[in-house]
């Protein structure tokens, strides 16, 4: 995060076109500078950021080679398919998966060289035989006789040669009748290292790997439990101020040794801290606690290793986690206006505070990308306008929404932002000029006003002009009232109004093309699945350039008529205000709302002006997303947040301290999922894109970073599986003038 912050700019600051140097006031700046000094929060010493305990379904078991527990609920979702929750079924004690499928294929990370053998616990039902494969070649086979359903192991061969250091794939591949419902049950799957151990293999379940009381010197932790020789791979991105923080303990008598190591990929690992322990009567804890500095700001993995004991005793760490000893991070206090301006038809390259050349026309959002707080890292959280939208009105994903999809409205028991401020005694009013917010998409539920501007109507009414007009009149007659504008605003999509003396001035001169201001989106639509932009005549790229142009500045006039009405209220202490985006989908890409789900294709603008000008005149560039927005806009107006909900409060992030849990953003359109992880994103199709060095995605980094494709594979699946429970989903009774206006909208043809 680069902090510009040199004053706390007021809106009433933002407005004062050309006024660069007239005196401006800090918030609170009555008085003296010590009258006017807040107290500084209290240090909190032992704030946890990251439990590895209660994370690890998303860690890597090594015991005499790897494990793969499918009889967990968290691996039987790090297979290449993911195996449905109902296949999960008992069997003699143990957690089963049916598997369906011919192929059960499974990837696994070596972080060093290794001779390997597979080996599988299973009860056959329909297949005849199983044969165990290490990236496409044979390393054993099984037979089953007919009728045959007793639980065994079966064992490969050890491999000739050792496999290189990075990612792999091991498949079982079960032959039998077609179309059987369940091949065979399996509990694990293990690709093993040859070793000279006589002792028999126990598998590191879950439940074996765990132990919640462990007690040494009658203090209980919760610990992991590991058998010599086993290694915990955790990963996590190490936030600055952060340490590493456990306890080292033996379970049983003897002695032994305990390591911690620090992996980056890229990069030779690090001995952390390696301690001996003792067990028996007088054992006890070890404390540790290891900064991590050096590591700030990187991928890293923690390796928790047993390296020696005896058979029969248990190497403990005790409540792993990262911690930071910083203070609190304090969100946004309550508002009492809160104004969310959300804009269609814009890339965010081309507008002030992103774009990387002047921005003409602009000139209210380039004063507001100068003074708000600006989210360099926002993404959407869904590629569907609706979803989008909805999203940012209840705070829950467009999953649980039932909105991933085109062509529903917000489910009716939904709970939104709008029904619980209304409840509170809020004036809440929602403006509309993108038909995929009209009336029956239902994200209107709540609002005590209403409006709708049609493109099919052709007069220019915009909306975001209106809301202006509401909030002012709002503002003077019920001033101690707690107001929510939510606009969503044209932006640059067409239909396009322009007059015709402006448009006989614009560019290019003698223009004789097809371009339509009017039927612009409809052609668009047309041409959409052939041509890109780029490939358009250049004389129809200019014509639309120029109308495009035209719309966003009409549109920046609007947002100064909003700023200067929350400016003429002079409540900056008490206002949050939000511009943002729904999708991106501006002219480049020919206003396509229904885009492929890539990282390229989710970034968004974000502005916020804080209360007071909090963090105003910083550039955020932590990964964020409309949940967080959301919840931000929930926090200010002193309304609950729905269960589940997992947005991070905007204010708190923009004061660039370590955040509770990990960065995860999560995308989704239709079915597929894309997580995002900082530096890393993984798509739909498992291709790894290291952003920051390559912000086009160009480069499949997966070979590069296995152990981060496999922790964003994790990650995604403990993501989806967290997501509150979805509602019933609806189908939108769409209306004849909603219908026309879509069309118009280019968004049916």
């Amino acid at each position: 995060m680069r902090a510009l912050r040199l004053i706390a700019p007021t809106l009433a600051a933002i407005v004062m076109a050309g006024c660069d140097g007239c005196a401006e006031r800090a918030p609170g700046s009555s008085g003296s500078a010590a009258a006017g000094t807040a107290p500084a929060p209290p240090r909190l010493e032992d704030r946890v950021l990251l439990s590895f305990f209660d994370e690890l379904s998303t860690c890597d078991v090594e015991h005499r080679g790897h494990l793969i527990d499918l009889g967990g609920p968290a691996d039987a979702l790090r297979v290449d398919a993911p195996l449905e929750p109902s296949s999960a079924t008992e069997l003699e004690g143990s957690s089963f998966r049916a598997v369906g499928t011919q192929d059960l294929r499974i990837r696994f990370v070596l972080a060093e060289p290794q001779r390997l053998f597979v080996a599988a616990r299973l009860a056959p039902r329909s297949a005849r035989s199983v044969t165990m494969l290490l990236d496409g070649m044979s390393v054993g086979a099984a037979r089953f006789k007919r009728g045959d359903q007793a639980i065994r192991i079966v064992e490969g061969r050890v491999s000739a040669q050792p496999f290189d250091a990075g990612e792999h794939e091991v498949t079982l591949r079960f032959s039998g009748p077609r179309g059987a419902d369940v091949r065979a049950l399996v509990d694990w799957v293990r690709v093993g290292f040859p070793d000279e151990l006589k002792e028999t293999y126990g598998a590191p379940v879950l439940a074996d790997v765990t132990a919640p009381a462990a007690a040494l010197g009658k203090t209980p932790q919760r610990a992991f439990s590991l058998r010599m020789p086993s290694v915990v791979r955790c990963g996590a991105r190490v936030a600055p101020r952060t340490a590493l923080r456990t306890s080292g303990g033996l379970l049983g008598a003897g002695e032994g040794e305990a390591e911690i190591v620090a992996r980056v990929e890229g990069e030779a690992p690090v001995s952390l801290q390696r301690v001996s322990v003792k067990g028996g009567d007088s054992a006890s804890w070890t404390s540790l606690e290891i900064p991590l500095e050096p590591f700030a700001n990187k991928t890293v993995f923690f390796e928790f290793a047993a390296r020696a004991g005896t058979h029969t005793s248990r190497i403990l760490f005790g409540e792993p986690a990262l911690v930071s000893s910083t203070v609190e991070p304090a969100g946004v206090p309550p508002s009492q206006v809160v104004v969310l301006v959300v804009l269609s038809g814009v890339d965010v390259d081309e507008l002030p505070g992103y774009a990387d050349r002047p921005t003409p026309g602009l000139d209210n959002l380039r004063r507001l990308s100068e003074r708000a707080t600006v989210f360099r890292a926002h993404r959407a959280a869904t590629t569907r306008p609706t979803g989008s939208v909805a999203t940012l009105l209840t705070a829950l994903p467009a999953d649980s929404l039932t909105l991933a999809h085109l062509g529903g409205p917000l489910p009716d028991r939904a709970p939104t932002l709008a029904e619980r401020a209304t409840q509170r005694n809020a004036l809440t009013a929602f403006y509309t000029g993108v038909p995929h917010s009209f009336a029956p998409f239902a994200l209107q539920r709540g609002f005590i006003s209403f409006t709708a501007s049609s493109p099919v109507e052709g007069d220019g009414k915009l909306p975001i002009f209106e809301a202006a007009k509401w909030l002012t009149q709002s503002l003077g007659q019920a001033r101690d009232r707690s107001h929510l504008l939510v606009v969503h605003a044209r932006g640059g999509h067409p239909p396009w109004v322009i007059d015709t003396q402006q448009l006989d001035l614009m560019p290019p001169d003698n223009y004789t093309g097809d371009v339509s201001p009017r039927r612009a989106a409809q052609q668009l639509a047309a041409i959409r699945k052939k041509k890109r932009f780029s490939e358009l005549a250049p004389t129809a790229q200019t014509r639309l350039g120029a109308l495009h142009h035209a719309a966003l500045a009409d549109q920046d006039r609007a947002i100064g008529d909003v700023l200067k009405a929350v400016a003429d209220a002079n409540l900056d202490d008490k206002v949050l205000l939000v511009v943002t985006a729904d999708v991106a989908s501006g002219l480049s890409r020919l206003f396509d709302e229904t885009p492929p789900l890539e990282e390229t294709r989710l970034r968004l603008p974000l502005y916020v002006v804080f209360p007071g000008g909090a963090h105003a005149q910083t550039e955020v560039r932590a990964v964020t997303d409309a949940l967080d927005v959301a919840a931000t806009l929930h926090r200010a107006l002193g309304v609950e947040l729905p269960k589940g909900a997992p947005g991070r409060d905007l204010a708190a992030v923009a004061q660039g301290l370590p955040l509770a849990g990990r960065a995860l953003s999560l995308a989704v359109a239709n079915d597929a999922h894309l997580v995002r992880m900082e530096d890393y994103a993984l798509s739909p199709t498992g291709k790894l894109c290291d952003v920051r060095a390559d912000p086009t995605c160009l480069y499949d980094q997966r070979a590069v970073f296995p152990l981060t494709a496999q922790l964003l594979v994790r990650l995604r699946a403990q993501a989806v599986a967290r997501q509150p429970a979805p509602f019933e989903r609806q189908n939108a009774q769409i209306d004849d003038a909603t219908l026309s206006a879509l069309r118009v909208w280019g968004a049916m043809e």
